[in-house]
């Protein structure tokens, strides 16, 4: 009865001893990132009206799970663009909500989602330089490890016209 007693308790410690598993260690980036695309280029977008959500597929091809720092528009909060990755909006309730990301972990062998989206009053871009067209850049790291994708989208005013009900609906 000792030994199955004493062979029970070994077979306990082992297994509990073996079921712990250490915490995953992340290194920082090193700007070995690798995308699906270099430039998302948004469909016309209209002023004032939102555009399609578009994706950007990023890629941990090495063996080692990292830490991205940061990742960010270049223009800041002052972009017409919001992301989200990976399903978070960053810092919910301040300016940099959509903008701005810190810390954001992959995996070895791993990938993320960023899915992009802009609304532009073309009253804001009639004064620039590049009046019809409106870009910006995802920001990786930060340093020498920085890498970018840069995004692109032309803009359209538009005026719509509804017609007015009365005219559609007689009386007969």
């Amino acid at each position: 009865m000792k030994k199955l007693l004493s062979f029970l308790l070994c077979l306990g410690i082992l297994l509990f001893w073996s079921s712990c598993r250490n915490d995953f260690e992340f290194s920082p980036s090193t700007g070995n990132l690798e995308f699906a695309k270099d430039t998302i280029y948004l469909d016309t977008v209209f002023t004032n009206i939102g555009s399609s959500t578009y994706n950007l597929k990023v890629y941990n091809r090495s063996n080692n799970d990292i830490v991205i720092p940061t990742i960010q528009l270049e223009n800041g909060i002052n972009s017409f663009y919001r992301m989200n990755v990976d399903g978070g909006t960053g810092e919910v309730g301040t300016p940099q909500e959509g903008k701005f990301f810190e810390d954001v972990e992959l995996l070895a062998k791993d990938s993320l989602f960023i899915f992009i989206e802009t609304t532009i009053d073309i009253e804001t871009l009639s004064n620039s330089d590049s009046q019809f067209l409106y870009t910006d850049k995802i920001l990786f790291d930060t340093g020498s490890n920085q890498q970018d994708v840069d995004l692109v989208t032309l803009v359209k005013d538009a005026v719509f016209i509804y017609p007015n009900r009365r005219y559609y609906y007689r009386n007969y």
